[in-house]
């Protein structure tokens, strides 16, 4: 077994070395090569799969424009509704109950339509989307 604190077995490596010299810088010559080339296949790795979350976040990103724009269309809808209801009980003082149920019942409806977008908007935003990075091992995902 080798004691690596015994500097006689440092001379003795050193003296080993400098006896097979080319067969030595050979082999140090392909380790280098190997170290350069497995370098930059771990980068590629990691660029592309940079790329493909930022794909991802720029879906989302897009889906969550979509969710919003009809978020404030229905938004602009319930307001006109209310507006309508108003208008047409503005100097009334009786309203009948049919009258009141599909008005309520519409504004309701759009109300929550209106929720639902807000929720959906909402849990595009927050959803984790996992990364998945190459490793010597395999591949592991993180939460970010």
């Amino acid at each position: 077994m080798l004691d690596l604190t015994d500097p006689e077995t440092w001379r003795r490596q050193f003296d080993e070395f400098l006896a097979a010299s080319i067969p030595s810088a050979v082999f140090l010559v392909i380790g280098a090569v190997a170290s350069w080339w497995l370098r930059g296949w771990f980068s590629q790795r990691e660029v592309s799969g940079l790329r493909e979350h930022s794909g991802v976040l720029e879906e989302r990103w897009k889906l969550a424009r979509e969710q919003a724009e009809q978020s404030r269309a229905e938004t602009e809808k319930l307001k006109i509704e209310v507006e309508n209801f108003r208008t047409r009980m503005q100097g009334r003082m009786i309203i009948s109950p049919k009258e009141l149920e599909e008005s309520a019942t519409s504004v309701l409806t759009s109300v929550a339509r209106l929720i639902k977008r807000e929720h959906d908007l909402g849990e595009t935003l927050d959803s984790v989307i996992p990364i998945v990075r190459a490793t010597g091992g395999g591949a592991s995902s993180h939460a970010q």
